[in-house]
């Protein structure tokens, strides 16, 4: 991640400078895929505001704070910047996971999750037509050692 810090009439220092850089690398521990950072410190008679812009892989968020304290300026930014990464990356991320268990427990033997993955995901309906179809088998009881706990209690099935 390439970081540019400046300053609008300020003269940035190598503490505020440190201070940022500590602040920023919460930045990377949320997501992977973040290119470059820019932050710009200003002040304007007693209000410090930073302001940051985040490019990250498709999108380019954008962030301002300010307070009467540099540095509390700089913590309201990165706690702002955070949240609109999170976001985005719960946006970018695939949640059907669910898919990849069914064939996890169609491997292991599990009759509730085959009838799920033979008749595939409808995409236009959801889980509706998934759970209809592998509703007579609920409360089912596998072999022992087939990899599916049978019913709701089991921690390996979600059924």
């Amino acid at each position: 991640m390439q970081v540019q810090i400046s300053g609008h009439q300020i003269e940035v220092t190598a503490a505020l400078r440190d201070h940022v850089q500590s602040k920023l690398d919460r930045l990377g521990r949320h997501f992977d895929n973040v290119t470059g950072l820019s932050v710009v410190l200003s002040v304007e008679k007693l209000v410090h505001r930073a302001e940051g812009t985040l490019a990250v892989a498709g999108r380019t968020l954008h962030a301002e704070a300010s307070d009467g304290d540099m540095y509390a300026s700089v913590d309201l930014l990165v706690d702002k910047l955070v949240a609109q990464l999170r976001k985005y990356k719960e946006k970018v991320t695939d949640h059907h996971r669910d898919e990849a268990r069914d064939v996890r427990d169609v491997r292991a033997g599990c009759a509730t999750h085959a009838l799920r993955v033979v008749a595939g995901p409808d995409r236009v309906r959801g889980r509706t037509r998934r759970r209809q179809q592998a509703s007579p088998a609920r409360g089912h009881r596998p072999p022992a050692g087939s990899g599916c706990g049978g019913g709701l209690a089991a921690a390996g099935c979600a059924e």
